[in-house]
């Protein structure tokens, strides 16, 4: 199991934007959030979001800097799991895909927290 850390330098995400933009987009984004890091992700930053009223997401964004084209691709993650998670309900659910980079910086999405372990290279 991995767990949130705070955000790592540099990395930080305006929460009040982010707050403001979700409203109306993910339930209980209007009750507040609170924003910590996965901090064992390989470049793509992901966060959990925490509800005031106790729901929590992940957002995924892609890394800082310049990035090949056509790597890192947000939009077609989202699109993936959108089309897998009927079909594969133990796939996180997506939620909302905001392709305006003006709104964090990045193109990113929010997915459904789903805790438990992350897989990599080697299998527990």
């Amino acid at each position: 199991m991995h767990s949130p850390s705070a955000v790592r330098a540099g990395e930080e995400v305006p929460l009040d934007v982010l707050t403001g933009y979700l409203r109306g987009k993910i339930e209980g984004a209007e009750s507040g959030i609170a924003i910590q890091q996965f901090l064992d992700g390989h470049s793509n930053l992901t966060y959990l979001l925490s509800c005031s009223d106790g729901r929590q997401y992940v957002l995924r964004r892609g890394p800082l800097g310049p990035v090949a084209p056509k790597a890192h691709d947000m939009a077609r993650e989202y699109r993936v799991l959108e089309t897998l998670h009927p079909h594969f309900p133990e796939a996180p659910r997506p939620y909302h895909l905001c392709e305006d980079s003006a709104v964090i910086g990045a193109i990113f999405f929010v997915m459904e927290y789903r805790p438990g372990l992350i897989l990599r290279s080697e299998v527990p």
